[in-house]
């Protein structure tokens, strides 16, 4: 397996543990994920072959049904340009949305939320040190 890069700013449950199913086979259509358990997003792999150490360890959403010659011959690097998946049950996939994570803040964003919080103490401190003493 080839890591990816990349983020939906959402993760998908894991859906491996006791499906029968959940067999990487060629052709099978895996979701990938992080290290940490129900981390899935928007990365996704072709089992190229027979891969049993897998099988609980990432989820299999599908199966290839038209085109294995061209699955065979993909390689580590070669770009997809497009991908149909039939009979995708919506309900099912919202429902194994586990949670949104949060975009990191860039660069710009973070330093303009010090800027805020440096104003509002000075501000605060301001409005302390101008209200006479009784």
């Amino acid at each position: 397996m080839h890591p990816g890069t990349g983020d939906a700013r959402y993760t998908i449950i894991d859906e491996w543990e006791g499906n029968p199913r959940n067999r990487h086979v060629l052709g099978s259509l895996c979701m990938a994920h992080k290290s940490a358990p129900n981390s899935g997003s928007c990365q996704f792999y072709f089992s190229l072959g027979d891969q049993p150490e897998f099988d609980d360890k990432y989820t299999v959403f599908g199966q290839v049904t038209e085109g294995l010659e061209v699955i065979e011959q993909l390689a580590i690097g070669n770009a997809i340009r497009a991908i149909a998946i039939e009979g995708a049950d919506e309900e099912a996939l919202a429902a194994a949305i586990a949670r949104e994570t949060p975009r990191p803040p860039t660069p710009q964003e973070a330093l303009a939320a010090i800027e805020r919080e440096r104003a509002e103490r000075a501000a605060a401190k301001a409005a302390t040190a101008a209200v006479p003493a009784e």
